[in-house]
């Protein structure tokens, strides 16, 4: 098995739309909406650091996990 990390840029909206894509309706869905713009706010600039660069344009960083399976008959 191999690790291969991928760096992901973001599209329009940044790490914010994001957020909303896949944490609003899972991680955050039984949080008010006032609540979750919190959170989304606090997520987004504790990342800023780290994924956003100097053009104001948001990256993640995701790891694929590769593997080879064989039958053994």
């Amino acid at each position: 098995m191999s690790m291969v990390p991928r760096l992901t840029p973001l599209g329009d909206g940044g790490l914010r739309a994001w957020l909303q894509l896949f944490a609003r309706g899972t991680f955050l869905k039984t949080v008010n909406d006032v609540d979750a713009e919190a959170i989304i706010d606090e997520v987004e600039q504790m990342c800023k650091v780290d994924c956003e660069d100097r053009g104001g344009h948001w990256s993640l960083m995701y790891v694929r996990l590769r593997f080879a399976a064989t039958l053994v008959a």
